[in-house]
């Protein structure tokens, strides 16, 4: 267990970065029988430096966040790959809630989460997948869709008119 708030919103604020820059939020699609499939919150964190991933682990199982871990062997010149995934409602529930207050890039993403989870905890597993869960895919799949950098304009008194770098 954590000792201290201090060390614990580090440790958290050191998870969320981690998310932010290596991690996957998404909403995947199981097929079951007959046409039938369900949807549910996948979160996978994934690196080839295994120190990153062991330092995830560490702090995931200070806050008591359950998770999976796969290593995947380096083939063809390909590095080993550390992979941690987070599957179920309640488990990707509480991670986010965990992680959520640190985020910065996926914070969209994992509120968009929150919702599809909260709606599917409401309504139960019994209720089959319709429109709404549709939506909420999608919606998870749109908010991943990266911007392009040229749209983005920097706040900067030369407004780009003059060279800055000084020779």
């Amino acid at each position: 267990m954590v000792e201290s708030a201090g060390k614990r919103d580090l440790e958290l604020t050191w998870l969320a970065c981690f998310v932010d820059t290596e991690g996957c939020l998404g909403l995947h699609k199981k097929h079951m029988y007959r046409g039938k499939y369900s949807i549910g919150p996948e979160i996978t964190l994934c690196n080839t430096d295994g120190r990153l991933l062991q330092r995830v682990r560490y702090i995931m199982k200070q806050h008591e966040l359950p998770h999976y871990v796969h290593v995947y062997q380096g083939k063809h010149n390909k590095k080993a790959n550390w992979v941690v995934k987070i599957y179920g409602m309640k488990r990707a529930k509480r991670f986010l809630e965990a992680i959520l207050p640190y985020l910065v890039g996926k914070a969209d993403q994992a509120l968009a989460m929150l919702e599809f989870i909260s709606y599917r905890l409401a309504v139960g597993p019994q209720v089959a997948v319709g429109a709404q869960e549709e939506a909420w895919w999608k919606k998870l799949r749109d908010l991943k869709e990266v911007p392009n950098l040229r749209d983005y304009t920097i706040d900067s008194p030369n407004n780009g008119d003059e060279d800055i770098v000084q020779s």
